[in-house]
């Protein structure tokens, strides 16, 4: 019953929040993630993230990444390619160069700054998707390019991520090597056979598209 309630104050002060946001003139989402900042830990502490509010939150954001791929024009996104890597490369260069060398200068070690730099440098995809499909600019050009180098940027932190991990961990070299490897090999794999795989779907969905089917 409590969690019931917990999670209708929180679509009620978050939808309030971002409608007034909205009428502001900015996205909504900023409205939202202020309303959870506050009602959460963080500040009031009204709203403790149970293990039903996380599995919530996590089927949530499966849901908006989902409909957020059947809005993309896939074109789109391989015109948007070149600009979206020089994008990405940027994003996550910048970011923890400057993480990095503000935990090196405030007396962290070397592994710790390493993590703050590529924490600071992986991208929240799903925050970029909500608020293009608040501005309704999902397909366009720009969000096109925003979705291209938020995907290469997240690949690049997680890649970055497990290597750290795994030398945090003492694995060793072994250890380190195997995963830069799975990795790619993952990585090459989606870029070469999931676009043909996902054509294939796609095509295949449309086929057998009924009245009855939403998108």
């Amino acid at each position: 019953m409590f969690v019931v309630l917990d999670i209708l104050i929180l679509l009620l002060v978050a939808k309030g929040a971002g409608e007034l946001v909205e009428r502001a003139g900015y996205p909504s989402l900023i409205g939202e993630i202020t309303a959870g900042l506050i009602l959460g830990p963080s500040l009031l502490g009204i709203i403790e993230p149970t293990e039903v509010i996380k599995a919530l939150a996590d089927l949530g954001l499966i849901v908006l990444l989902f409909l957020s791929g059947i809005e993309t024009d896939l074109n789109n996104l391989v015109s948007a390619e070149k600009a979206g890597i020089s994008t990405a490369l940027f994003g996550v260069v910048i970011p923890f160069v400057s993480g990095f060398g503000l935990g090196y200068l405030t007396g962290m070690d070397t592994i710790t700054s390493v993590f703050l730099g590529i924490a600071l440098a992986i991208t929240s995809i799903g925050i970029s998707v909500r608020a293009l499909v608040d501005e309704h600019a999902l397909s366009s050009p720009i969000g096109s390019i925003i979705i291209t180098s938020a995907v290469i940027d997240d690949l690049i932190g997680i890649l970055l991520l497990a290597t750290l991990s795994a030398f945090a961990l003492g694995g060793g070299l072994a250890s380190v090597g195997s995963t830069v490897i799975l990795a790619l090999i993952f990585l090459i794999f989606m870029v070469t056979g999931g676009r043909r795989i996902l054509g294939w779907l796609y095509a295949k969905v449309r086929r057998h598209a009924s009245h009855q089917t939403a998108y």
